[in-house]
């Protein structure tokens, strides 16, 4: 079994059926994705998001995942989005054993954010911990789809490596 890579992704279009749906509210998620790196390929993809900041234990909020009781209260302190940080994500990495290759699978959800040129938007410990829940929920889905390339590659022995919030 050689190098492998997998993944998909989902949108909400807010503009689609503009007349039938409201516009999703602010920090809602509107698109996720998922992917998975396996063998060299795995290393080298861990290696390109390590290069940009975007791996576990880089960043401002390194290693200060919310836990369930914080999401319903106000122990964390609000974050500052930027406009200029890009299309603002939340990121979930895992290692894995698949297909007896060490595997790298990383989710990230989108949340909905409107910033004009300039603007800082504030994200409330709230949200964040919405966010956090959202991305552990999607990581456990993709690596348990039936259908899912993880599954065929009978994944096993998953690490939850840490959440990087790309916003900074």
């Amino acid at each position: 079994m050689g190098d492998r890579r997998g993944g998909g992704g989902g949108e909400r279009h807010a503009g689609r059926n503009a007349g039938e749906r409201p516009r999703p509210k602010e920090w809602q998620i509107t698109e996720v994705d998922a992917a998975s790196w396996s063998g060299v390929l795995g290393r080298s993809a861990y290696n390109s998001y390590e290069r940009e900041g975007h791996v576990p234990g880089w960043g401002a909020q390194q290693d200060k995942r919310p836990s369930e009781a914080d999401a319903g209260s106000d122990t964390r302190q609000e974050d500052r989005v930027s406009a200029y940080s890009g299309r603002p994500q939340l990121a979930l990495w895992a290692r894995s054993v698949c297909g007896g290759r060490t595997t790298y699978h990383r989710v990230a959800v989108f949340p909905e954010i409107r910033l004009e040129d300039g603007e800082t938007a504030v994200i409330s410990g709230k949200d964040r911990a919405r966010l956090s829940t959202a991305a552990r929920t999607v990581l456990d889905r993709y690596l348990d789809a039936e259908d899912g390339w993880p599954a065929s590659a009978d994944c096993r022995d998953t690490t939850v490596l840490g959440e990087v919030e790309q916003w900074h």
